[in-house]
């Protein structure tokens, strides 16, 4: 009676509305009429298709949606049902249909949004979990859905997953070693996700680098050492030494020059010592000699040394005499000349080169010119004090024989009561005996 009732009611707002008017319809249940129960269910039935129709569209403007198809298929079998009952009429199992469809969509829906979060954390992980591709995947199906704009997103991780492949193939390049191409690829890098890798792919690049170079001198130093090139060997190993300070091969490579050029050196400064003593250059052939010694103090020059330091310190000898030697009237000059004369004698002039040699014979023969005494008659007043110098005081005198070497000698009178009377002579070696009147005038 009473489903009979709601037809009655219905088909009058039907007949006064038409069939598809909902507005009409709860015109018609408003005042008195709202608590009727067919208005309750209309109204019930109204609330539960605007739910679930607004979830439909949420699930119908899905693309590529997580959940199953079937699950869709059943969420719109129910609203379409229900939508069907509400045509026609049947308000109570209507509602309860969308009702059903709202809750189906909403499971769907909540499967949507547990999807979108579990693709955002792909997403947002990338960096750390560098699962490029399931990232790059989630970020489409977040952009399908409408959940974010992630285009950007994509590109930047496309250009990740590029330069995965990049990273791999730099790493199998210097494991074998073929560090250009390495390079050529980390240039080519469109990320900075790898940067701590690139870091440490750049220092293997450097060490590979150095390591060639090191390599290649000490290859390049070890030829030019054989052809006994030894400047251009030292030259190449010291670089490879800065390279590599601890490497033997160079270390001992290094020596080996060392040694070599060491012995060249002593050979050629041999030689120059020999040209040196032949030219009878005692001065510089003591400098190379003190410069042997330095480089091999095991060589016992100590004697050699010592040596040619005599030959330079008895020519100096000469020379100083042979500068002074005017006169023997000096006891000094006199006893130093007799000694140097004896120690040449003692020694065999002739060890000292020729050019002291010559030396020596012109000094020995002036000095044996100049020992010859010469006699020199002084006559004076008898009351008259006389000086000689070099020499000393003569005293009074009439007439004085002297016996003297020759040279330059000053001779004074101090006469009574005038001035003193000074007179120089010269007294050449060889001369006759020589007459000097000393006597004061009146």
């Amino acid at each position: 009676m009473v489903n009979l009732l709601k037809k009655v009611a219905l088909l009058s707002v039907v007949l006064l509305y038409g069939q598809n008017g909902s507005s009409e319809e709860m015109l018609w249940c408003s005042g008195d009429r709202a608590t009727s129960p067919i208005c309750v269910e209309l109204n019930d039935a109204l609330l539960q298709r605007s739910d679930a129709e607004v979830l439909s569209n949420k699930a119908a403007m899905v693309t590529d949606p997580p959940w199953k198809a079937e699950d869709y298929a059943d969420a719109l079998t129910v609203y379409e049902e229900a939508k069907a009952q509400f045509e026609n009429e049947y308000y109570g199992d209507a509602a309860s249909k969308f009702s059903k469809s709202r809750d189906l969509y909403s499971a769907l829906l909540s499967t949507l949004s547990l999807s979108i979060a579990m693709n955002k954390k792909l997403v947002d992980e990338v960096g750390e979990t560098r699962n490029f591709q399931e990232a790059i995947n989630a970020a489409k199906k977040l952009t399908a859905w409408g959940a974010d704009s992630l285009t950007s997103t994509i590109v930047e991780m496309e250009a990740m997953r590029r330069d995965s492949a990049r990273i791999t193939k730099i790493a199998e390049l210097l494991d074998v070693g073929e560090v250009q191409d390495a390079e050529r690829i980390v240039g080519e890098l469109e990320s900075n996700i790898y940067a701590k890798e690139v870091q440490t792919y750049r220092a293997r690049v450097s060490a590979l680098k150095r390591d060639s170079q090191f390599s290649r001198l000490v290859s390049e130093g070890l030829k030019a050492l054989d052809k006994n090139d030894l400047a251009t060997a030292k030259i190449t190993l010291v670089k490879a030494r800065n390279l590599n300070p601890g490497s033997t091969t160079v270390n001992e490579a290094l020596l080996s020059i060392k040694q070599r050029q060491r012995a060249i050196r002593i050979i050629a400064m041999k030689e120059v010592l020999s040209e040196h003593l032949q030219a009878e250059n005692y001065l510089a052939a003591l400098d190379v000699l003190r410069d042997l010694e330095a480089m091999d103090p095991s060589s016992n020059l100590r004697a050699k040394i010592a040596e040619i330091s005599s030959y330079i310190e008895i020519e100096n000898r000469i020379d100083t005499y042979a500068d002074q030697l005017t006169s023997l009237s000096s006891v000094s000059l006199r006893k130093a000349i007799q000694e140097v004369i004896a120690e040449i004698e003692s020694a065999d002039v002739t060890r000292f080169g020729d050019r002291v040699e010559s030396k020596y014979q012109q000094l020995k023969a002036r000095y044996t010119a100049l020992a010859v005494k010469v006699e020199l008659e002084l006559i004076s007043d008898g009351i008259s004090p006389v000086l000689i110098k070099p020499g000393g005081r003569l005293g009074e005198f009439k007439n004085l024989v002297l016996r003297v070497y020759p040279g330059n000698y000053r001779l004074s009178v101090r006469c009574v009561g005038r001035q003193e009377l000074v007179t120089k002579i010269e007294v050449p070696a060889g001369a006759a005996r020589r007459l000097v009147d000393l006597t004061c005038g009146i």
